[in-house]
């Protein structure tokens, strides 16, 4: 449950307090669960004093959140996964209470086995884990309804060994159990004969869960458990009970760590453990002799298994600075929606694009208002941590080898970063591939397993363009295939190639999201006159879309007359609330709740329309009463954005807008964005008609499921030259699964030995010129634009002491694209030979080094030969004694981390 704080319920209006304690129960509603007294719910319908009856309600929703925080349990079945209140810290004390009042039962009452009620014939325990929806343990039961109970698990002596909750599910008469590990205290014992009581959820509203926890604390504890036990009847069933250690594995994890989702999985042989648990064999969960995906709940209506899980945190608890709680994924995405979209606690989203300020300290919050301050590294390895934790508790293993894919051009940063916060685990390095190279592995194993590779050693081309949730990739490369004595032999030859760092499903979100607006806002204000449509907002016909951009050189001209729309309706629904940090904070929050409201539907609406092939409309309403065969209905619990008024002043307003968005507006609103992503990537090659040469053009990722892309690229190359599946509702999710399924079979290849694959990536050139200025003022170049990495080289003296020297970066237009500082420590600086230099760094020669001045430094500047960047080395002469300082290398590219959707701007 949410909880609020008095400063955000003093911060909303009567109206919002008002429609929060309805919501709760703590006033009459239409479904109320807490009702404080008839004469109060009385008071809140004559009172006119708005002022006194909302301080009243404040009052009564804290005395709500404090009994139910004090008293209750919750549980949240996320994913699969138990989590209990974090406000509640006594499971010992809850267990031992729990096994007194057996023991009281016992002692009064016989228990005899109830075949009304029937259970898995076994379950397989890991003490290390907990146990989920997922390992599917099921109780039948037509007779007695257990729904939101526990279940006690008892030893051949009697003893508690575990208490699991009792989940109904959708099946007639079934139920799921699950539990906590921390709720499972198994010993060891050859005996796995054990005994599961269950009681009744009587409908008189007796709380057997409420009223343990309450005696738990109690000072009375005897005389409440007699009290219990005279409520309760148990009724138990025999069960076998296999309790095992979690297996360490030689078997490698692989992770696909995105900046929207995240994916991970590994290749499953026979002995990947000695052990197999049967248990997830028979539940599909571990497929041998094959590549397993990672399983995520969606933890909504419908709580599908996913392939992919987003890439979100969500901070649930920092009171404890040891101990901060957080929410991933799914769960973070439900904690959001529960807040309706605008929770006090701290949430991330891309987390990805931290890597070139991966050092910096986030402050964070939770809903309770406390505050800490935590490194982003900190954050990263909880995430990371969260992701190897599902992939054990699914395969019934302890990993210790890791690969985790990459951008190539920031493949080093990445690598030390997970050598840095996983040092438990073994980070593969040596052999591992960037997240370009693994689609294209992809694709061309692809080609191997179906034989369609052509000519035995013949040389072709593929190119790969992979749109993500956050960013789009350019891969290309040359291979050859042969029929080898003992395995297929695969030369493949990658090169750099630029891509879009700032270009992915979250910029058709945002265009989407935008347009929204508009149509709201103008909805709002031309209820009875003219009313805004997408020919208006973009006056280019659809079909001559691509013509436009390629004649006006870029996309943003299209989008001239769509932006100052858009500019006109923050006036009236603001969702910039970085803005509105000095402002007081009722409007904070609402112009806060705009934006992400706007953007979770914009989300829902972009993966209805584009994932459903018989999708061509879609509404917003509170129920399904609209629906038609090609109509999707959106149903939200509720309608709430916040509108200017005459004066100045934000009120909600929560009609639902009739307003029907319809797939052909929709992709008339994208086709110039992504046409011009498509277009920056191949028109250079199409001019030098490169693209001629390439046998194999592959679209990959989240988002290629818009048939723009194929449509875009058609302007080209021709049709049946492009990989493209776009049949079903699955290939969003197997779109992202190529680069994942890449690196296990890369790995799962070099292991088995069929194919001997042999990876180069070639030398790249730099496109860009890098400077720096002397002391006069004047600029010195000293890398070249069009430079091979492996012969770029160049250096610019300084005195000893100095603090910094900035480097320009430069296209070859000579326009500044970043600039870089280097900061100098004299503390770092070790002595070394020549020799020795030379040797590290053949790049450097011995007369450069014997060419420097005594009393002082030449700073060299070397390209980096295996990532995108180049290494900044300090070289000091000093009473003719050489020595180095800190080598430091900076990246060409950091855009990674320059756009942000959440930053309270848009």
């Amino acid at each position: 449950m949410y909880l609020y704080t008095r400063e955000e319920l003093d911060s909303l209006s009567y109206e919002e307090v008002r429609e929060i304690a309805i919501d709760l129960g703590v006033i009459l509603g239409s479904n109320p669960k807490y009702v404080s007294s008839p004469l109060l719910n009385a008071f809140y319908n004559i009172n006119n004093n708005t002022i006194t009856m909302k301080k009243t309600l404040i009052e009564d929703i804290l005395d709500y959140q404090k009994e139910f925080n004090e008293t209750s349990l919750e549980i949240f079945q996320s994913g699969g996964e138990v989590m209990q209140d974090t406000e509640i810290n006594n499971e010992i004390d809850l267990f031992d209470c729990a096994q007194n009042l057996i023991n009281i039962y016992i002692a009064n009452n016989d228990i005899i086995e109830d075949k009304n009620i029937g259970i898995t014939a076994k379950i397989t325990l890991y003490k290390e884990l907990d146990i989920t929806l997922k390992d599917n343990y099921r109780a039948f039961s037509s007779r007695h309804n257990i729904e939101g109970t526990w279940a006690f698990v008892l030893d051949e002596n009697k003893q508690l060994c575990g208490i699991l909750d009792v989940i109904k599910t959708d099946e007639e008469d079934g139920y799921c159990l699950i539990a906590d590990k921390n709720r499972l205290v198994f010993k060891d014992s050859k005996n796995k004969d054990y005994f599961i009581l269950f009681y009744e959820n009587k409908s008189n509203g007796t709380n057997i869960m409420k009223l343990l926890y309450e005696t738990s604390l109690s000072e009375e504890l005897d005389k409440d458990l007699i009290n219990i036990s005279n409520m309760i009847e148990f009724f138990g069933v025999a069960v076998e009970v296999d309790v095992r250690e979690l297996e360490e594995t030689q078997t490698t994890l692989c992770i696909d760590f995105g900046t929207t989702n995240t994916t991970v999985g590994c290749y499953i042989d026979e002995h990947y453990v000695k052990k197999i648990s049967n248990n997830d064999l028979l539940n599909g969960n571990i497929v041998k002799d094959d590549i397993n995906f990672v399983d995520f709940y969606t933890d909504d209506e419908k709580n599908k298994k996913m392939k992919m899980v987003p890439t979100v945190v969500y901070v649930l608890n920092c009171k404890d600075e040891s101990n901060i709680q957080f929410l991933f994924g799914y769960k973070a995405q439900k904690a959001i929606k529960q807040a309706n979209y605008c929770p006090k606690a701290t949430v991330f989203y891309g987390i990805k694009r931290w890597i070139n300020n991966i050092n910096e300290i986030e402050i964070i919050r939770d809903n309770n208002g406390n505050k800490q301050e935590v490194s982003r590294k900190y954050i990263i390895k909880k995430y990371m941590e969260y992701i190897i934790y599902s992939a054990e508790q699914q395969f019934k293993c302890k990993f210790r080898n890791l690969h985790l894919t990459s951008p190539v051009k920031l493949k080093d940063q990445f690598l030390a970063l997970f050598e840095d916060i996983l040092p438990q685990y073994k980070i593969e390095k040596n052999n591992a591939l960037d997240e370009g190279v693994a689609v294209l592995y992809d694709t061309i194993s692809e080609k191997i397993e179906s034989g369609n590779y052509g000519e035995n050693g013949e040389i072709k081309k593929a190119l790969v363009i992979d749109c993500g949730g956050g960013t789009t990739d350019l891969a290309s490369c040359k291979f050859s295939i042969k029929e080898g004595e003992y395995s297929y032999l695969l030369d493949m030859y990658t090169s750099f190639e630029n891509g879009d760092t700032n270009f992915g499903g979250n910029n058709i979100t945002y265009r989407i999201m935008q347009y929204m607006k508009i149509l709201f806002a103008n909805n709002h204000i031309s209820r009875d006159g003219k009313k805004l449509d997408i020919d208006t907002l973009i006056p280019v016909q659809s079909d001559d879309i691509f013509r436009s951009v390629d004649n006006k050189k870029n996309a943003s001209e299209i989008y001239e007359a769509f932006e100052k729309h858009y500019e006109e309706a923050e006036k009236l629904i603001p969702t910039k609330y970085k803005l509105y940090e000095n402002k007081e904070l009722e409007e904070y929050n609402k112009v806060r709740n705009n934006f992400y409201f706007l953007w979770e539907i914009a989300e829902d609406m972009k993966k209805q329309f584009f994932e459903k092939t018989n999708m061509l409309r879609n509404a917003f309403s509170n129920s399904k009463n609209l629906e038609d065969l090609d109509l999707n209905v959106t149903v939200l619990d509720k309608w709430q954005l916040a509108y200017v008024n005459g004066s100045g002043k934000l009120d909600i307003v929560t009609e639902f807008p009739k307003i029907i968005f319809n797939i052909k507006e929709i992709n008339k609103l994208i086709k110039a964005d992504i046409y011009e992503v498509i277009r920056n990537f191949l028109d250079d090659l199409y001019n030098k008609q490169i693209l001629t040469e390439y046998t194999t053009i592959k679209l990959t990722g989240q988002s290629c499921k818009i048939g723009i892309f194929k449509e875009a690229l058609k302007e080209f190359v021709p049709g049946k030259a492009i990989k493209y599946k776009p049949s079903s509702e699955e290939d969003t999710t197997e779109l992202k699964l190529a680069c994942l399924k890449g690196v296990i079979k890369y790995i799962n290849s070099k292991k088995q030995g069929d194919i001997t694959p042999n990876i180069v990536n070639e030398i790249p050139v730099i496109p860009y010129s890098l400077s720096s200025q002397n002391f006069k003022g004047k600029e010195i170049e000293l890398i070249k634009a069009k430079t091979r990495a492996d012969e770029a080289i160049g250096s610019i003296g300084k005195p000893i002491g100095f603090n910094e020297v900035k480097f320009l970066l430069k296209d070859a237009d000579g326009q500044e694209r970043d600039s870089y500082k280097y900061f100098n420590k004299d503390s770092a600086y070790k002595e070394i030979s020549v020799g020795d230099i030379t040797k590290e760094y053949p790049l450097i020669k011995e007369e450069d080094v014997n060419n420097i001045m005594d009393n002082s430094v030449r700073i060299f500047v070397l390209g980096a030969t295996s990532n995108w960047g180049f290494f900044v080395l300090p070289v000091k002469k000093e009473n003719h004694k050489v020595t180095v300082g800190k080598k430091e290398y900076f990246s060409f590219e950091n855009e990674l981390s320059t756009l942000s959707y959440f930053d309270g701007t848009k």
